[in-house]
């Protein structure tokens, strides 16, 4: 199987060079025979949750990845992957570290036995720049580590039902009540779950993405001109 690095649009830059770099200089990755391996980041919840419970599914062996303060959550994470039989190690740090993303796939690779996948919707130094300026490394990337056989593809999920935005939504009386706001204004009349968002990764991951490669699949909905008010 081809190596293939799925990443958020949202992710830091500074991120995205460690992650693609790691991949393309480890002699291990691709490797011929066994299970297929992932490297989730962000895993302890919401999305990054959702990617590693839908590559397990998949039939991938999972390195599960978040910081310290989620390492409690991430075990949890552990034990559910456990129920697809699927084989799991816990690899807390920070992916905005150059040595932490080194260690995790390390950490994959001695306990795994490779990385075919590299996913994860981690963005530790999350900018305000527009989407585009996030969809341009993957076509770069794509051309750059094609000589190595690595897909690069990204994603941009916009709002989706996660911890993260209810967080960001707190200060507006409820969360029913944020939640129902975004979704008044999305043309559809709801916002994406991140069983959504792992859908596309599964998809990219799988072995109908081995030719899709600087591609970014948008998730943001047309707003509608219904009043957010």
């Amino acid at each position: 199987m081809l190596p293939r690095l799925i990443y958020s649009a949202r992710t830091s830059f500074q991120t995205f060079n460690q992650g693609i770099r790691t991949m393309a200089t480890s002699s291990n990755t691709g490797h011929p025979s066994g299970p297929r391996v992932a490297v989730v980041t962000g895993a302890a919840k919401g999305l990054g949750r959702a990617i590693a419970l839908r590559l397990a599914q998949d039939g991938f062996d999972v390195a599960l990845n978040d910081i310290a303060a989620c390492e409690g959550e991430l075990k949890k994470v552990e034990e559910e992957l456990g129920a697809y039989g699927r084989r799991s190690v816990r690899c807390v740090g920070d992916v905005s570290l150059e040595r932490d993303v080194k260690r995790l796939v390390e950490d994959a690779v001695a306990v795994l036995g490779g990385v075919d996948v590299a996913a994860g919707p981690s963005f530790p130094s999350f900018k305000k720049v527009h989407v585009a300026d996030r969809i341009r490394p993957s076509t770069r990337k794509a051309q750059e580590l094609g000589k190595h056989n690595i897909t690069v593809n990204a994603y941009a999920p916009g709002p989706i039902d996660t911890e993260m935005l209810a967080d960001i939504g707190r200060n507006v009386s409820t969360k029913d009540e944020f939640y129902s706001r975004k979704s008044n204004v999305a043309a559809l009349g709801r916002m994406a779950s991140p069983e959504d968002i792992a859908g596309i990764v599964s998809y990219l991951a799988g072995p109908d993405g081995k030719n899709v490669t600087g591609q970014t699949s948008l998730f943001i909905q047309i707003l509608s001109t219904r009043s957010v008010h």
